[in-house]
């Protein structure tokens, strides 16, 4: 390699450095903006798959898009996130629910 091409060479690897850097940022930027919205989805479906089968699906859709709806602002979102995680933790030993067990969740949104 001649000494003429390496200051072209270290030019183009500053921009792909920083083409690389950026796509990190935005890629840290997406995941942390869909978080809740994957939480959310994550826990309504398994709400819905371990309640009994006659339980009205749309009823639980409802009640978490309330809660959705009303965390709102950026503190009670991240105050809903933890809420969702700690749910998903409790829902993951369970094999199902009673109807009196998801009334009793969906009120503690």
């Amino acid at each position: 390699m001649s000494e003429k091409h390496t200051p072209r060479l270290r030019a183009r690897a500053r921009i792909l450095l920083a083409v690389a850097g950026l796509g990190i940022v935005v890629a840290f930027w997406v995941l942390n903006s869909y978080k809740i919205d994957l939480a959310h989805r994550v826990v309504v479906n398994a709400m819905i798959q371990k309640a009994p089968p006659d339980y009205p699906h749309d009823h639980i859709e409802s009640a978490f898009q309330r809660a959705r709806a009303e965390a709102s602002d950026s503190i009670s979102e991240q105050e809903y996130l933890e809420k969702l995680l700690r749910l998903s933790r409790r829902l993951e030993k369970l094999q199902s629910l009673t109807s009196g067990q998801v009334e009793g969740i969906l009120e503690g949104l």
